[in-house]
């Protein structure tokens, strides 16, 4: 009996006099499920601020392993079981208002910034080991939005690779996760190469997302060489993203941003020889798409000598044939692409089929 009083006064020390100000919290675990099994209701005490425990521990970092923990003894008492634990009750001091899953992935501290990093790592860690962070989460709360700076870069690297799959999702906004990256109150260029890196791996054929448009209509490598530059980008663009037989980049390149071939081309010589899908050239793309005289063209030119003989299979039109009916018609252009091969005007190549 005497013991039972005693777990539950501890219980009440425990929790009234708030766990963020105990230093010894990282070797009583166990002490903390032996009161709460004693004393269950404890989990439910509010302190003078008005919080329940699992949002006092969220707030400090010497606290926060005792999060998992305490989400789990709450679902295993059958208390507010629909909260999942209360996980979802808000932190009181965060502005803007997050709850407490949200608040771990973006919160961070001036004051030991990376021990609170570690603590916050750790704690989602937990929770998606015991079950209590799920896929939809990201979507739900937003958590790539929240945790894309630079002071919670390794939390951003552990929920990319938990759940690649959230790199496709299309904010309401029209945003894609790259786009978060590079916009000015976002971190630097290492919270973009966190999302091209992953979204380059597990998801090769959209290439990183890098050609996907923002809320402003602005594709995201475009965006990227705005703010961090041509030299850093596109070291970051050859580093996770290699052009294959399957996923030949430079035809995404000529179709969306064509501004930027030169670019690609001299980064990826190797990839002028490939077809896509359809079996067409890379000139024919650059032609539809009103590519003008450049390096690029010449390279691809020289490279692939059999692209300006030979008709796009889709349209069935020589190179020449492309870029003069397409929507931004250079004449040089046009002219120089029929002086390589002139006799594609004479019947014998079957120019009137």
């Amino acid at each position: 009996m005497r013991t039972s009083m005693s777990r539950t006064l501890m219980g009440f020390y425990f929790f009234a006099f708030q766990l963020p100000a105990l230093n010894i919290l990282y070797v009583l675990r166990l002490t903390v499920e032996t009161v709460i099994a004693d004393f269950p209701k404890a989990l439910q005490y509010k302190s003078a601020k008005g919080e329940v425990p699992i949002q006092s521990a969220a707030r400090c970092a010497k606290s926060m392993s005792f999060v998992p923990l305490l989400a789990q003894q709450a679902i295993k008492y059958n208390i507010l079981t629909t909260e999942r634990g209360r996980l979802f009750l808000p932190v009181l001091i965060s502005n803007p208002p997050r709850n407490i899953i949200q608040w771990l992935a973006a919160t961070w501290s001036n004051r030991g910034p990376k021990s609170f990093e570690v603590e916050c790592l750790q704690a989602l860690k937990d929770l998606r080991g015991a079950n209590l962070l799920k896929n939809e989460d990201y979507i739900l709360f937003g958590l790539i939005n929240h945790a894309t700076y630079t002071t919670s870069l390794s939390r951003l690297n552990y929920l990319l690779g938990a759940n690649p799959s959230c790199l496709s999702t299309k904010f309401p906004n029209g945003d894609f996760p790259i786009h978060l990256s590079n916009y000015r109150y976002r971190g630097n260029i290492r919270i973009f190469e966190a999302l091209l890196k992953y979204g380059a791996k597990y998801h090769p054929a959209e290439f990183g997302y890098l050609f996907k448009k923002n809320k402003y209509g602005r594709r995201a490598i475009c965006q990227a060489i705005a703010k961090y530059g041509k030299e850093g980008t596109f070291r970051l663009v050859q580093k996770y993203i290699r052009s294959s037989d399957n996923q030949p980049i430079l035809y995404h390149v000529f179709q969306y941003c064509p501004e930027l071939s030169d670019d690609f081309v001299y980064r990826y010589p190797d990839a002028i020889i490939l077809k896509d899908r359809w079996g067409r050239h890379l000139l024919h793309i650059g032609a539809k798409n009103g590519l003008k005289l450049s390096g690029s063209l010449f390279m691809m030119i020289h490279s692939n000598k059999q692209s300006v003989e030979e008709r796009d299979p889709v349209t069935n039109l020589y190179p020449f044939m492309l870029s003069a009916s397409g929507k931004k018609k250079d004449l040089t252009t046009i002219f120089k692409l029929l002086s390589l091969r002139p006799d594609v005007l004479s019947s014998s190549h079957g120019l009137e089929e």
